[in-house]
């Protein structure tokens, strides 16, 4: 009879661990068309569509979303694939039912001498800032 609760106590700890770790967001999905359609919505990608004189699509997306905060990584390019650039990197913010990046990743990061330790910094330097961002929505390792 003692290993019931035992059980339960452990299936709850389970599903509590599982609720904290970081979703990824199906292709198609409603949470990746919101998160996508905030980060289009950045001023940066919003200068690549007026560029291009085009809607900004993104390829190679990578999102991990959590507690209302996302990494995000993606490509913009034209629909037509005439125009693309390297993906942007960085961290958005569900604010009123709406996505908005809250910092690209620095540039400083890729080229520095060591892209990992680099890497660390800028996470902790955001978490300094941001310390309401949960942390598993960053990835382990910078690629």
């Amino acid at each position: 009879m003692k290993t019931i609760p035992v059980l339960l106590f452990f299936t709850t700890l389970a599903s509590i661990a599982v609720a904290q770790e970081a979703q990824q967001p199906a292709a198609g999905s409603p949470a990746r068309k919101a998160i996508l359609d905030g980060l289009r919505e950045n001023e940066v990608v919003g200068r690549l569509g007026s560029e291009w004189k085009a809607k900004v699509i993104f390829s190679h997306v990578a999102i991990r979303n959590l507690k209302g905060w996302a990494w995000v990584v993606a490509s913009p390019q034209t629909e037509d694939g005439k125009h693309i650039i390297e993906p942007l990197t960085g961290v958005m913010h569900e604010k009123g039912g709406r996505w908005q990046v809250v910092e690209f990743i620095s540039d400083e990061v890729a080229p520095a001498d060591n892209p990992e330790a680099a890497y660390r910094a800028w996470c902790a330097q955001f978490m300094s800032r941001h310390p309401d961002c949960p942390a598993k929505i960053f990835p382990a390792k910078f690629d």
